[in-house]
């Protein structure tokens, strides 16, 4: 039974979701940017590092190091660069923000990993600014064209709201998810997911979601009268042949929508 195929049909279901990240999650969220990352990055590494803190380490090509220079290799494979999350919360159509303490010299490494971030999430969806004197830079972030790209069947055109926000252990990102229907200007049924990705989700599947240990989601689904029946039929053909008394059932129907409330915990 293909359940993303249902999604459109849930119209008006709503739910609030916890992801918890730890680092072996992270790790592996970052191993599948690896490949869509530029020559000038061979890899970035995210890790929590405090109370609304984060650090970005990465590996810059030769030619990237002739430019920056290699003393900075050590502070990107060592420590990092440290981003202090300044807003956390943010509903669609806002941004998330973010400040980095750096030098001059090292905005020029910024600027190589917020390209490289771009292209592998595949939209300009991490921004940069710095005053000459400043001594940092403002981060921004706009995480619902990465939802739209990486959820499928379109569920991040639904997601309404955002927050983000780290411990010493952790990424803890919390989603508001309001089904409203397809937006007509836009792809309803969403990005196909990339082998890769279909290959994390089973993995995450197959495991009862054991990577994701802490999170949790309450959802109140909206299930019409139509629905149900399409499930029912999918169920009742995919048991027949295992069950020969559902053989024996040459008509069903349900009369009648159903809301069903549902709390899941990893």
């Amino acid at each position: 039974m293909n359940l993303l195929a249902l999604y459109p049909d849930l119209v008006g279901s709503t739910g609030a979701f916890r992801l918890q990240l730890d680092q072996p999650f992270l790790e592996a969220l970052c191993d599948l940017l690896r490949p869509l990352l530029p020559s000038s990055v061979s890899d970035i590494r995210i890790s929590a590092s405090g109370t609304n803190r984060f650090r970005m380490n990465a590996k810059l090509s030769s030619q990237a190091l002739n430019v920056v220079g290699k003393p900075f290799l050590n502070i990107l494979a060592g420590n990092g660069l440290e981003v202090n999350i300044t807003r956390p919360v943010v509903a669609r159509g806002a941004l998330l923000e973010g400040r980095l303490e750096t030098t001059l010299v090292g905005k020029q490494v910024v600027d190589y990993i917020i390209k490289a971030l771009n292209q592998a999430l595949g939209n300009e969806v991490v921004r940069s600014s710095s005053g000459w004197f400043s001594g940092g830079v403002e981060l921004t972030l706009d995480p619902f064209p990465i939802l739209k790209r990486f959820l499928p069947g379109g569920i991040g055109n639904d997601i309404s709201q955002l927050q983000w926000q780290t411990t010493a252990e952790a990424f803890f990102i919390d989603l508001v998810w309001i089904h409203q229907g397809a937006n007509p200007t836009e792809q309803p049924k969403g990005s196909p997911m990339s082998p890769a990705m279909q290959e994390f989700v089973d993995k995450l599947v197959r495991t009862q979601f054991a990577d994701l240990k802490g999170s949790y989601a309450e959802m109140s689904l909206q299930l019409s009268e139509n629905l149900l029946n399409e499930m029912m039929s999918l169920a009742l053909s995919s048991q027949q042949e295992s069950n020969p008394l559902l053989s024996l059932v040459k008509t069903a129907k349900i009369n009648g929508s159903l809301t069903a409330q549902f709390t899941v915990r990893a």
